[in-house]
């Protein structure tokens, strides 16, 4: 699984939210002289290891952590995913995994390569400032020692740990631009496919969702699904959230030097900072994206464009990614063969999904609404038992819906079915 042994070092340095605004001081010597563990090279490796932290960005249960790996040894070596643990006061936490979602990867690490990624970990909990004293970052070397990040000061030049191996990646804005230009293309009647266009044929399998907690509008949660063939990194510079109002809301400074990486075949998530909270009032959001140094721009016609939403259900990330039927977004969701039962005052419609997005409902929130021939509401009828109360696959579900009693909607021939008093569709 790993490249060559001998001569390698590899520093880590980890940066947070406190190291913003440093980008004229000088970074530290990360030669070999100033190695803090110095061995003969022909025995084992030198390694120097070397953490910034400051405040650590936490949202919905996650702690994201920007960090940069650099090879200063004479020889190649792969970085794994599985190779970072974060220790919180004697328990270890992996990089997250969200079940059925492989976001592992082994990356190629030749000498001189400098590594920026965001890694993820998932506590479930709110740490104290007490315990973020406590907490440490270890990356298990090709040798089997754990090496545990050491600390930065805030005098570090931000410009000096960007990355010369997310270079080879696609970056999001040429991504999004090459996949607009061609559909683009194609819609003017262009004879061009994706594997001539890219070198690969499955180029348009790329997915962003961009989630605004409502109860955390400080911070946004990015996950992605890269199904093509190509690596594509997402540099934090490189994003804005634009509201309703054009109010454009960029991502907070001390995150704008770092990236998410996501390999080929896999999905990635982290949390990032907001430069401002975001007024959730103002929805809809749009997700902007740009190449380095070039005007943001709208991916609305790319093939798969990337999704906003904000999400009311943002206490926990189990449960970030799922909306209402008020939430969902009707092109996103169908409604479709209603049953109504005046008999046993039950409803059945079947309900299915068409985005990423978990489907969740309280029972009280849905309605059966009799409309008057002015579309005045004639008479209403809460639900008091539903199932199933939430949905997460994509196949066709039947859902039922359990009144008290429906025999007084039983003489209007408009009747709609709503949720929080939004209509979800027409029943009759």
């Amino acid at each position: 699984m790993f490249g060559k042994k001998s001569k390698l070092t590899v520093v880590l340095f980890l940066a947070t939210v406190l190291l913003s605004g440093c980008a004229n001081n000088k970074m530290p010597d990360l030669s070999n002289k100033n190695s803090s563990s110095k061995v003969d090279q022909d025995k084992q490796p030198t390694v120097a290891i070397a953490l910034a932290r400051g405040k650590i960005l936490q949202s919905s249960g996650l702690i994201t952590i920007p960090v940069v790996l650099k090879n200063i040894g004479s020889n190649s070596t792969v970085i794994s995913s599985k190779n970072f643990t974060l220790e919180v006061q004697g328990h270890k936490f992996n990089t997250f995994n969200a079940p059925g979602e492989a976001s592992d990867y082994h990356q190629d690490f030749d000498s001189n390569r400098i590594w920026n990624n965001t890694l993820s970990f998932y506590l479930g909990t709110t740490l104290t400032p007490k315990q973020l004293q406590h907490v440490k970052l270890f990356y298990q070397m090709d040798n089997g020692k754990e090496i545990q990040a050491k600390v930065l000061t805030t005098s570090t030049n931000q410009n000096n740990i960007r990355s010369n191996l997310n270079n080879d990646m696609k970056s999001i804005g040429t991504y999004y631009s090459d996949i607009t230009s061609f559909v683009k293309k194609n819609k003017e009647g262009e004879d061009i496919s994706l594997k001539d266009s890219f070198s690969d044929p499955d180029y348009d399998k790329f997915k962003t969702w961009i989630v605004v907690p409502k109860k955390d509008p400080h911070n946004i949660i990015i996950k992605v699904l890269n199904q093509s063939n190509t690596d594509i990194s997402i540099s934090f510079n490189n994003i804005e959230l634009v509201d309703r109002n054009n109010v454009e809301t960029r991502v907070a400074p001390s995150y704008r030097n770092y990236f998410l990486i996501i390999p080929h075949g896999k999905y990635a998530m982290a949390s990032v900072p907001m430069e401002s909270k975001l007024d959730v009032s103002r929805k809809p959001f749009l997700t902007k994206v740009r190449t380095d140094d070039k005007d943001f721009f709208s991916t609305q016609d790319a093939i798969y464009p990337i999704e906003t939403v904000i999400s009311s259900n943002g206490k926990d990330i189990n449960s970030l990614f799922s909306l209402t039927p008020k939430e969902y977004k009707k092109c996103n969701i169908s409604w479709s063969k209603p049953v109504l039962d005046f008999e046993n005052n039950k409803l059945s419609v079947i309900v299915e999904l068409k985005d990423y997005f978990a489907l969740h409902a309280k029972a009280k929130a849905f309605s059966l609404v009799g409309l008057n021939k002015d579309k005045t509401i004639g008479d209403k009828e809460y639900c008091c038992k539903l199932s199933p109360a939430k949905i997460t696959k994509s196949d066709p579900t039947d859902m039922i819906l359990s009144f008290k009693d429906l025999s007084l909607l039983k003489t209007y021939s408009n009747i709609e079915l709503r949720y929080k008093n939004s209509k979800i569709m027409q029943i009759k």
